[in-house]
């Protein structure tokens, strides 16, 4: 049993250059810290369990396989991600939820963990959901 501990992982995502910023409070990663993710690099900071490259923790953090990916992907009935396997036995497993997942939760051979969408007021009035 490994250390159980509650925070926050904050990510931005920008599309055009395929780059997802991240930062996580103490409780999770270790200790508060952050990290840059592009598409198509090798290496960087894992706010996730495992050794997975760049361009799939994008897709597990957004919840959508990579264009032209390996890897094996679960659907549910709807055509949404409800599960990603990766070649290291890691297996991230996601809650559908309205243009991002409301919940993924990851295991590795290096641990879990377990990201639940949340906010702290009303989506505001007139923007848009994020597309999946």
């Amino acid at each position: 049993m490994g250390a159980i501990g509650r925070g926050y992982l904050s990510v931005w995502w920008d599309g055009p250059t395929g780059t997802l910023t991240w930062r996580a409070s103490a409780p999770i990663a270790g200790s508060g810290r952050g990290g840059v993710l592009r598409k198509g690099e090798r290496g960087g900071d894992s706010p996730l369990p495992g050794s997975l490259d760049p361009t799939d923790l994008i897709s597990c953090i957004l919840g959508t396989p990579a264009e032209g990916s390996t890897r094996s992907t679960l659907l549910d009935n709807q055509g949404r991600v409800i599960e990603m396997r990766f070649p290291k036995s890691e297996v991230v497993s996601f809650q559908p939820g309205e243009g991002v997942p409301r919940r993924i939760e990851a295991n590795g051979p290096e641990g879990r963990a377990v990201l639940s969408l949340e906010a702290y007021s009303a989506w505001p009035v007139g923007e848009e959901v994020p597309p999946s």
